[in-house]
Formats: structure tokens, sequence, C-alpha cells
């Protein structure tokens, strides 16, 4: 009894949809398959203006890797030119802390020398 019904149901529709048809047809007739083709060429102008835009997002996405790929190697470069600057900077500095280290234990050892000469 169900598949009766089911079937019954399924002709009940698709007779309401040929009435739907047969009404749309008389009242829009030939206009409908104008309109039709009209929404058929609005879709396919928009379906390739879709891949025209995926196209071009996908070259911007390429073309601004690459930027942010120059861009982290400059910056890796002047990194690396900074820290060879702050290397040397510290080794002078290093060098003159170890002169004026020197430098004064040659003065005290010269002022050592005044006063035990001072003394005699």
């Amino acid at each position: 009894m169900s598949s009766s019904k089911n079937g019954s149901a399924n002709r009940e529709v698709a007779d309401e949809n040929a009435r739907i048809k047969a009404v749309r047809d008389l009242i829009f007739g030939e206009d409908m398959a104008e309109y039709q083709k009209e929404f058929g060429r609005i879709r396919q102008k928009m379906d390739q203006q879709q891949e025209g835009a995926v196209t071009l997002l996908r070259s911007e996405s390429a073309a601004l890797g690459e930027r942010l790929d120059a861009i982290e190697h400059s910056f890796e470069q002047s990194l690396k030119k900074l820290k060879k600057a702050m290397d040397q900077e510290i080794d002078r500095l290093e060098s003159l802390h170890n002169d004026l280290v020197q430098d004064r234990n040659e003065l005290g050892k010269a002022l050592a020398a005044i006063g035990s000469t001072l003394q005699k």
C-alpha cells in the first residue's frame, strides 16, 4: 500500500509541475525561453569572471609570496651585517679596555717606583 501511495503522490506532483509549466508558458510564452537564454549567458559570464578572478588571485598571491621571500632575505642579510658590526665594535671596546688596564698597571708601577725613589 505504501508504494501505491508514493506512486500516487509522485503522479500528483508530476501533474502539478506540468500544470505550473503550462501556466508559465501561457503567461510568459516565448519570453520565458529568452529569459532562460539570457540567464544562461549571465551565468556563463559570471563563471568566466570568477575564473579570471581566481587566476588573478593566484597570480597576485604568488607575487606576494615572492616579495615576502625577498623581504625576509633582505632582513636576514641586514641582521647578519648588524651582528658583524656589533661583534667588531665589541672586539674594539674589549681591546680598548685591555689597553686601559695595561696602562693603569704601568702607571701604578711607575707611581710605585716614584714613591720608592722619593722615600730614599
